[in-house]
């Protein structure tokens, strides 16, 4: 049997995490399975990117960037979510300010 991974535990530890190396998220609505966070700069009027939790019939990962070319297995431990996501951020924060 496989072991059921609740995505609304993990966006709550996920904005913790990324909280606290200085990325703010917060959720948005999604459907039943799906968690979605909006990942914002600090001073920012739109999101860098937005990031979803699921696990559902169709998707068991957590995805982001502009057409979810970034995914892990929602199996994957807090710290190398957030190391991955922060790289990828890192580098759409550089490429704004350019």
């Amino acid at each position: 049997m496989i072991k059921r991974i609740d995505p609304e535990d993990v966006a709550d530890d996920l904005i913790t995490a990324l909280g606290e190396v200085g990325l703010r998220a917060d959720r948005f609505t999604t459907g039943p399975g799906v968690v979605g966070l909006n990942l914002w700069r600090q001073s920012g009027r739109y999101p860098l990117t937005a990031l979803t939790i699921s696990d559902n019939n169709q998707f068991q990962d957590i995805a982001w960037g502009q057409r979810y070319e970034h995914a892990l297995p929602l199996s994957t431990p807090l710290d190398e979510v957030v190391t991955a996501v922060v790289a990828t951020v890192t580098n759409m924060q550089g490429e704004d300010d350019a």
